[in-house]
């Protein structure tokens, strides 16, 4: 699978980065404390294998950006917050591998949408 574009919102200093296209090569440009080691480390934490601070899911406690977290308190039960969403592209190989195990026409797209929220029993692939 291609990663070939990620989402990052409410999490500490980005409340929306749009979504940004993941080319062959894609850089992040900015000033210091601009949010880019932010917007990687919560694309790391969708796959956290080697943690970070043992840091292995998001905490909107710790993690939400903290000057609207007093509105957001009073809905994250019912409505958690997305964090990431994240777009994969399957290759040929793999798109054959699920067609030879699932049936022809099985797959609808090639794209593979995984999202992440402060809660994390609301997972969605």
């Amino acid at each position: 699978m291609k990663l070939t574009s990620v989402r990052v919102q409410n999490y500490r200093s980005i409340e929306d980065s749009g979504e940004v296209k993941i080319e062959d090569v894609t850089s992040l440009v900015g000033k210091n404390e601009s949010g880019k080691t932010t917007f990687l480390r919560a694309l790391h934490l969708l796959n956290p294998l080697n943690p970070i601070k043992s840091k292995t899911d998001f905490d909107d406690t710790i993690d939400y950006p903290s000057k609207n977290f007093s509105k957001y308190k009073r809905t994250k039960v019912a409505s958690p917050a997305e964090v990431l969403n994240v777009k994969f592209e399957l290759t040929d190989s793999e798109a054959k591998l699920v067609e030879d195990e699932f049936g022809k026409g099985f797959l609808t797209s090639r794209t593979i949408t995984v999202s992440r929220k402060y809660d994390t029993s609301n997972r969605s692939y």
